[in-house]
């Protein structure tokens, strides 16, 4: 016999309100069931999804955190969503990546000027993720942004060089802002 989602999510939400109104965390494998109830059933009821965040009835964590990332396609606000949770989670590196790698250029970089010190900028994949954003600007910003940062490293005695090294594997980078830009603005 099928279990009617119609009633079976209001339960086991209603036993997850029960755990944390007495301070308790549900573990994590009943986490992951409500989630999959929620999502799976006809249609989505990613409203119950949103208020089981919003009043922290549903822990933060990085399994969940993952979980609202996957949900993006179906539900768009888990991207910010699982961002917001990375961050309370203080996984500034995550967050900057997950950032990097939805094209979010710009925010991105604000993020980890904000947080910096706590994120490593990935220079390929910034500039990579700049270069698919389609706009100049953008990519100039990136650019800029990155030596910047390698400036930083070098004055913290945390990098060797202010330059770019071939760990950074920026070369294509270095050619292709060259040729937007000219040479004199490849420092």
């Amino acid at each position: 016999n099928a279990v009617d989602l119609d009633y079976f999510i209001p339960v086991t939400t209603e036993y997850l309100r029960g755990l944390s109104s007495h301070g308790l965390m549900a573990e994590p494998a009943l986490v992951d069931f409500v989630l999959r109830l929620i999502v799976s059933s006809q249609p989505p009821r990613f409203n119950v999804l949103h208020q089981l965040l919003q009043y922290h009835v549903i822990q933060d964590s990085m399994a969940v955190a993952m979980h609202l990332l996957q949900l993006e396609e179906q539900y768009p606000p888990a991207l910010q969503l699982g961002i917001d949770m990375l961050h309370r989670l203080r996984a500034y590196q995550k967050v900057a990546e997950v950032m990097v790698s939805r094209g979010q250029v710009l925010s991105a970089m604000k993020y980890m000027k904000e947080n910096s010190g706590l994120v490593k900028v990935q220079a390929s994949a910034l500039l990579d993720a700049a270069m698919k954003s389609g706009d100049k600007s953008t990519y100039f910003v990136a650019f800029r942004f990155v030596q910047q940062y390698h400036q930083q490293l070098h004055a913290n005695n945390r990098r060797s060089s202010t330059a770019f090294l071939p760990e950074d594997q920026c070369d294509a980078h270095i050619a292709k802002f060259k040729e937007l830009f000219g040479n004199s603005t490849v420092a």
